[in-house]
């Protein structure tokens, strides 16, 4: 699935103001100053090209600095769209610093020089020497040109991984073809090729290996081995550069030596077995269609303290559980509850690849903000880390053609933290309905990190607010008062039985057991009259007997999004005459204290309780988990039996005349639960006009 350009270009400007902006002090100490800056600096509009006129000649210095020392990786990285929009963005802010291309060479040749010292003996002049006198001929030769810049950068800064050999060789093509426009030829010189610079050898850069599946660490660390490993990657470094075919074959045949040795030392020291040890040593990063199970920042890529910067679009699939460790995966594999998926655990990835004070940002499903079965992936984002910001875009986006995923049918949303403790008044930024066309123009809600933990204590939700709506969520969640409807359910579950494996336990042969569904529930009543299945007698008699000698909420389990009310309640009473089950296409809900059910049926049917309900939905289903985290508040006797009076009008206008108007009643009820609640008129106003813009 093709990341959209507009999205990845957004993600990358993003990102690299954010990671840079951290490492570049502003000179009047101002790190959203420095922030607002970079991000004029990598904007691609023309207009922005005196964008090198707002930093200090010092500011410059130190950002071209800062360019040179990132490490960027896309872990999941397809055909190579985020690197390759990480190369156009820096060699942009290059071109802009440094159009002479003056610092960049000079701290090129300085990072040489240091690589030099680690790789050759001191009697190997001539070879120290050898990428100083590379680096020179290259400015020399594209003084003003973004080639320079754009081989150092992959050479220094862009990695990536995937487990399809197909899309690692696509992503490598791209950085081909991406150096090569840049080359001109000068001349006539055949012998030398034109002039023409061999390209890199991006092998060591792009590999094809399990982000997934980790090392060891004790493995690589003991004895001989670390000594064999230093000496593979100076080896692979000469290797990126090599510029001939006996070269290449010399670096190949030295790797594959130190493999050997490596595999022996680590059978030696670290106990392996000789296909544990193999597993490891065997991997040839010069084999373009052989894929490691395994993958390690350190040994593939030399990078020991994380990624300045872990950026991507995961896959999307549902994996059996514990696919994957445990233990490298504390929080998607050894905490989340149902089904797995690997989004999840590319989330958690991105944070292990993170070095501190690192940027991670993916594309992932937008379930990943309020479902059950991400909730420990949240509790991660917002307990290890600053989460900076959350945009969603909904299922279906206003045109066809702003529609992040043509062929994508579930919502998506981006996150984006730094890797850092975060502070307890954080403010998590949080956009919602964007598509393509909107990524341009954000508008964020921010809500903090407190006012979440209050209200979602168990699911961790990134609510979908508003404009408007955050001073409601910050109110309720300060109120004490306030206790989830969990805490007042005896027991929540779905229907009596499942319409799909007990389909043959029913039918529309009349039988004094009655089958009701999710579309027979109306706000209040239940649609009696479209009643058509009977359950065959014989069956679930001790359900039938519970329906019969107690009162339970029901709510319909399944609602558009776009409906104007998705909550919807009714109440079945206790009744010696009348049997029925209900199918699994509802919730069915048995309070603790029975005596309260009106009331609780006018709090959950208000325009309020659907409201807030909404704020934590991204789909069309209505879970029981998402119902025990509403909240409720306490209701004096007063206030119950107004309620329950309200709620009995309204039953017995609709006993009559199932479509009778019965707003009026209903406003009524809404106008107690926001004073319950203690809402103002300016908050009442938000939650109407929300309900507006749902009926639109």
């Amino acid at each position: 699935y093709y990341t959209p350009r507009p999205i990845v270009y957004f993600m990358i400007g993003e990102a690299l103001a954010k990671a840079l902006s951290r490492k570049v002090q502003s000179n009047i100490g101002d790190n959203e100053f420095m922030y607002d800056r970079l991000k004029y600096l990598f904007d691609y509009e023309d207009d922005y090209d005196d964008a090198v006129e707002i930093f200090e000649p010092d500011e410059r210095i130190n950002i071209i600095c800062a360019i040179a020392e990132l490490k960027i990786i896309d872990p999941a990285v397809g055909s190579g769209a985020f690197p390759m929009g990480a190369l156009h963005r820096l060699t942009l802010a290059l071109r802009r610093l440094d159009p002479d291309n003056t610092q960049w060479e000079a701290i090129q040749k300085q990072a040489a020089r240091k690589k030099a010292d680690a790789a050759f003996d001191i009697d190997e002049p001539s070879k120290r020497e050898e990428e100083l006198v590379e680096i020179s001929e290259v400015f020399e030769h594209y003084r003003s040109s973004d080639f320079g810049r754009k081989l150092f950068l992959i050479q220094n800064s862009i990695f990536g991984v995937d487990k399809q050999a197909i899309a690692v060789q696509i992503a490598k093509l791209r950085f081909f073809i991406s150096l090569i426009i840049e080359q001109d030829p000068l001349g006539d010189d055949i012998e030398n090729n034109y002039g023409i610079k061999p390209l890199p050898n991006l092998e060591t850069r792009f590999v094809i290996a399990d982000t997934l599946r980790g090392l060891e660490q004790r493995v690589l660390t003991n004895g001989k081995s670390q000594d064999i490993i230093h000496d593979l990657r100076i080896n692979r470094e000469r290797y990126f550069l090599a510029t001939n075919r006996d070269a290449k074959h010399s670096c190949r045949k030295i790797d594959k030596q130190k493999r050997e040795e490596l595999s022996i030392e680590l059978q030696r020291v670290s106990g392996l077995s000789e296909g544990e040890a193999d597993m490891i040593a065997s991997w040839d990063p010069y084999d373009q269609n052989r894929r490691a199970q395994w993958f390690d920042m350190e040994y593939m890529f030399d990078v020991k303290d994380g990624f300045d910067i872990v950026i991507g679009n995961p896959p999307y699939a549902q994996v059996t559980k514990r696919t994957y460790s445990a233990t490298q995966f504390p929080y998607s594999e050894g905490k989340d509850k149902g089904k797995q998926n690997l989004y999840k655990l590319f989330v958690e990835q991105s944070f292990n690849l993170c070095k501190l004070g690192g940027v991670g940002t993916m594309i992932v499903q937008s379930s990943l903000m309020c479902d059950e079965s991400s909730a420990y992936t949240r509790k991660l984002l917002l307990n290890e880390t600053s989460l900076e910001q959350v945009i969603e875009f909904p299922e279906r986006a206003q045109s066809q053609e702003a529609q992040v995923f043509t062929s994508v049918k579930q919502g998506t949303c981006i996150y984006q933290f730094i890797k850092m403790e975060p502070e307890s008044s954080q403010k998590i930024h949080i956009s919602i309905g964007n598509d393509t066309h909107s990524i341009t123009n954000l508008k964020f809600s921010s809500i903090t990190r407190e006012a979440i933990l209050k209200l979602y204590p168990d699911l961790f939700c990134l609510p979908l607010i508003r404009t408007g709506s955050v001073n409601i969520l910050e109110k309720l969640a300060s109120h004490k008062s306030l206790q989830p409807l969990g805490n007042h359910i005896q027991s929540i579950r779905q229907g009596d039985l499942n319409l799909t494996s007990h389909k043959d336990l029913y039918s529309d042969i009349p039988s004094p057991v009655l089958l009701m569904r999710g579309k027979h529930v109306s706000r209040f009543v239940i649609d009696y009259g479209a009643v058509s299945d009977y359950c065959l007698s014989g069956y679930f008699e001790e359900k039938i007997t519970q329906n019969m000698q107690n009162t339970f909420l029901i709510c319909q389990q399944t609602m558009n999004m776009l409906a104007t009310r998705r909550l919807h309640f009714v109440l079945t009473k206790r009744s010696p005459n009348n049997s029925f089950l209900w199918g699994n296409s509802v919730n069915k809900i048995l309070l603790k204290n029975q005596s309260n059910s009106e009331a609780y049926l006018a709090i959950l049917n208000s325009k309020l309780l659907d409201w807030i309900f909404r704020a934590t939905s991204t789909n069309n289903h209505i879970q029981g988990y998402e119902l025990k985290q509403l909240p409720i508040s306490p209701i004096s006797y007063p206030e119950r039996e107004e309620l329950s009076g309200l709620v009995a009008n309204i039953i017995q206008a609709k006993a009559i005349d199932i479509n009778a108007d019965t707003s009026e009643l209903e406003d009524k009820i809404d106008r107690l639960v926001y004073k319950l609640y203690q809402l103002t008129e300016e908050e009442i106003a938000v939650v109407e006009g929300s309900r507006r813009r749902n009926d639109r």
